[in-house]
């Protein structure tokens, strides 16, 4: 079976009271490098995002705050413009050059080129399959067709009055209810072919498969949709078609703000050194963090465990030890990942100093005076 979908893209300002986006609800916020799915209602003619995506649904990726917009297009709330569109009230509101059969029998509709108005195939043909309607409800009206060998003949025909430059979705269905060579089913809208054809699957009864397209009415008040069979041949050729349907659009436009939160940016100096009970400055460097905390693995303290900028006072056996781990943790905004920053502080112990016993010294003669402390800075 082929099916065709036309598709024409327009920017309207018509919004309706419902949102289209139904995920996420709202506005909503995600992590930098994180992805998120925006979804619309299921049932809509076009979806057309700013994105250029034409799907119900995308996945966007932003790497800054973005405001995604979708327009699509829906069928106006009880507008449906065809008069008996689902056959309920029998042989009437539209035309046909096939022959109309009153009554039920197994040879009712024998005969090609003739259609009746029922509930099930069968009651009209001994070879047909007893199909229902297009919903299944076996109360449910169809029209139920032998195939004209006549080239052209207009199987249903309808005038409708319509709104100059607007849209209108038009769509019907349709199935085999004999197996064996399907109709070749076009649809016209004011003389002008819709898509491609559509065939029901051949070899198979009482599956429904749906046609639907686009159209825009220009500077028309009025069009002519009709269906025409370009199966000519008469072996088979025996099909139904129920739920005809032409509606106006509206387009509903909304939209969905991303926003994105940068991830930690945390960095601290690999290495401090210090005396012993010399205390150390800190200072990191951190963004995009809602809270900090410093940790040491010894015994000293922080001034303040709980901002950027603290001074760390060795404990006593950091200083034992000679060195200590420090580290700096920086929670992210609105649940983003967080970082972590270590440090490693070198704790030199204090230098003694002993030039030794007080000497005496001849004029004229030298002495040599060691402080001691390899390494370290001398001031006499």
């Amino acid at each position: 079976m082929k099916k065709i979908l036309l598709s024409f893209f327009i920017i309207f300002t018509c919004f309706n009271s419902y949102s289209q986006i139904v995920s996420p609800v709202g506005d909503t916020t995600i992590c930098k490098g994180q992805f998120v799915t925006l979804k619309a209602r299921k049932g809509a003619y076009i979806y057309n995002w700013n994105t250029g995506d034409l799907t119900s649904s995308i996945t966007v990726n932003p790497t800054k705050t973005t405001t995604y917009s979708l327009r699509v297009f829906t069928s106006e709330e009880g507008a449906e413009l065809i008069s008996n569109h689902d056959f309920s009230k029998g042989n009437s509101g539209f035309t046909s050059d096939y022959d109309y059969v009153t009554s039920k029998g197994g040879r009712a509709l024998w005969d090609e080129g003739k259609y009746a108005i029922g509930t099930k195939a069968k009651d009209y043909h001994a070879h047909f399959s007893a199909c229902m309607g297009p919903s299944g409800n076996a109360s449910e009206r169809y029209m139920i067709v032998n195939g004209s060998p006549e080239d052209e003949a207009v199987i249903w025909s309808q005038v409708i009055n319509v709104e100059p430059n607007k849209y209108y979705a038009f769509s019907t269905q349709a199935c085999n209810v004999n197996p064996n060579n399907p109709a070749i089913l076009e649809f016209r809208i004011g003389g002008v072919l819709m898509g491609d054809f559509i065939a029901p699957t051949a070899g198979q009864t009482c599956v429904w498969e749906e046609f639907h397209s686009l159209w825009h009415s220009g500077s028309n008040t009025s069009v002519e949709i009709s269906i025409v069979n370009q199966n000519t041949i008469r072996n088979g050729n025996d099909y139904g078609l129920g739920g005809i349907s032409f509606n106006p659009l509206v387009e509903n436009a909304f939209e969905r703000t991303v926003h994105v939160n940068d991830i930690v940016k945390l960095s601290l100096k690999d290495r401090y050194i210090t005396c012993e009970n010399n205390p150390v400055d800190l200072n990191a460097s951190v963004s995009n963090a809602s809270t900090v905390l410093w940790r040491t693995t010894g015994d000293g303290v922080f001034t303040n465990s709980n901002s950027v900028n603290s001074t760390y006072t060795p404990g006593t056996n950091d200083i034992l030890n000679g060195n200590v781990t420090i580290s700096i943790e920086a929670t992210g905004l609105k649940g983003c990942a967080g970082a972590t920053a270590t440090s490693t502080i070198i704790i030199n112990k204090n230098p003694i100093v002993d030039l030794g016993a007080d000497r005496s010294l001849c004029s004229g003669n030298s002495l040599t005076l060691d402080a001691g402390n390899a390494g370290s800075t001398y001031l006499w």
